[in-house]
């Protein structure tokens, strides 16, 4: 319930700078209170998804999903993997979904 009277608060006092503060502009403003009541709330999180949810989509629903076939994304892999790990071009190669 305080987190809720912080959030109004917070947009009370940038919708009232709007009006009565010519420096800062609209958008600015109307910006920074979203990022403060935004910041304000836990974001959820599938734990594993990647581990244990993606390696269950059969093809069709991984295709939807990310817009790239699986055969594709382990191609990619393969080429990019060592890069984006640090490691070994054969070690990042095992993330098979």
């Amino acid at each position: 319930m305080d987190t809720d009277k912080v959030q109004i608060s917070v947009l009370l006092t940038a919708a009232d700078s709007m009006f009565n503060d010519s420096d800062d502009s609209e958008d600015e403003l109307l910006q920074a209170a979203m990022n403060v009541v935004s910041h304000s709330r836990p974001i959820p999180k599938i734990t594993n998804y990647a581990e244990l949810t993606v390696p269950q989509f059969d093809d069709d629903v991984f295709k939807s999903h990310f817009q790239v076939n699986r055969q594709t994304f382990q191609h990619l892999l393969q080429k990019t993997g060592a890069l984006l790990a640090g490691g070994d071009a054969c070690e990042s190669a095992q993330f098979i979904l």
